[in-house]
């Protein structure tokens, strides 16, 4: 479901937006149930994820996708208030 995603993508870089420090925040699962259920079957979620820096791990990070080096704030920024009114536009045309 596309709302799933949004929402799901949104709480990714929100969290790593907010907190770019925090290394917790700058590592994805690739290998959750979250994000296999609501993320894999898609195209976009992966590539919006590589566009923010996100990159898939090697080693003993496979499985995982790493945002590694400075992040980029304003970026992030302006990718959370793209999907936050992605998600807000779904929402209205898909009521529950």
């Amino acid at each position: 479901d596309g709302g799933q995603a949004l929402k799901l993508l949104l709480t990714f870089v929100r969290n790593v937006a907010q907190n770019p420090d925090e290394p917790k925040y700058k590592s994805i699962s690739t290998e959750s149930n979250a994000f296999k259920s609501k993320l894999m079957p898609l195209v976009g979620p992966l590539m919006l994820l590589k566009a923010v820096g996100f990159q898939r791990g090697e080693g003993e990070d496979e499985g995982k996708l790493k945002l590694s080096g400075e992040v980029d704030s304003a970026l992030l920024a302006d990718t959370v208030t793209k999907l936050t009114n992605a998600h807000a536009m779904y929402l209205q045309q898909n009521p529950l």
